[in-house]
């Protein structure tokens, strides 16, 4: 994946942070606990912000903001935003060929932020995981 397209950008970026021992300062979100439990998984962003917790309607979401993705990431529709917290995505099986799902099956890194702590404790040179990228 080239560290030029959005999503090469943004993988490079977080590998960065999580490095540089940042992880403390990033909550991950994954999409399956947002959809299934959306009021458990928000609560747990206000509680990791610090913040008191709002009320919201996970039936009537309404966007504020657009953002023409097309001209600012070249890919149409990535932010849109639907008005129900539900689950839309299709299996990833049906849509990426194997070639491409094999060669980015362990890339979710940030799932194994533990894992990259003890190896940076562990390693003189720290990791350079933005070298992957």
């Amino acid at each position: 994946m080239s560290q030029r397209g959005p999503v090469g950008h943004a993988l490079n970026g977080l590998a960065i942070a999580l490095r540089d021992g940042w992880g403390d300062f990033i909550h991950f979100i994954q999409y399956g606990d947002l959809v299934a439990h959306p009021e458990a998984t928000i609560a747990a962003v206000y509680d990791f912000l610090e913040l008191g917790r709002y009320q919201h309607d996970f039936g009537n979401v309404v966007s504020r903001y657009e953002v023409n993705d097309s001209e600012a990431y070249g890919i149409d529709g990535l932010h849109d935003v639907r008005p129900t917290v539900a689950k839309t995505s299709r299996n990833y099986r049906e849509l990426l060929p194997d070639h491409i799902i094999d060669k980015y099956k362990n890339w979710d890194f940030w799932n194994y932020s533990r894992e990259l702590a003890e190896m940076r404790k562990q390693s003189s040179s720290g990791l350079l995981l933005a070298t992957q990228f």
